[in-house]
């Protein structure tokens, strides 16, 4: 009985993990789509106010970017899907921790916006994406 008991009991949790994961997921991706629609309206007003200007930000800004990425987000270049799909086979799950952190994922958005406002060829991609939905 009370191993039954026990087993319900980690199945509740597991359930309400994952459920809250699901939320949070959901949060940071509308959070995410309306920060990099930001970034790109505010890439928009400085290229109106002096078209010149993204000759100096885009160089200067892929530099920062590149630089901070290495210094401070290790990990967190490119998009990060093979990294998830690798760690899926994985059961080394310390090397599954090191792998993907909250660390790497902040710097993801964190730069994917900074790249935004230079210029660079980046962007959401998947549900995350916001064209076609209107406004939220």
């Amino acid at each position: 009985m009370r191993r039954l008991a026990r087993v319900r009991t980690l199945k509740w949790h597991r359930t309400i993990m994952y459920c809250t994961g699901a939320v949070l997921i959901g949060i940071i991706s509308v959070i995410f789509a309306h920060l990099g629609d930001w970034a790109a309206e505010l890439r928009y007003h400085i290229v109106t106010r002096n078209p010149w200007s993204m000759l100096v930000i885009a160089p200067l800004g892929l530099v920062a970017i590149s630089w901070l990425t290495r210094l401070l987000f290790n990990g967190a270049q490119g998009s990060g899907i093979p990294q998830t799909i690798a760690t899926l086979h994985m059961h080394n799950f310390v090397l599954v921790d090191r792998i993907l952190t909250l660390r790497i994922a902040l710097g993801k958005i964190l730069m994917t916006c900074l790249g935004l406002i230079c210029g660079a060829s980046i962007g959401r991609e998947g549900p995350s994406s916001l064209s076609g939905w209107g406004t939220l």
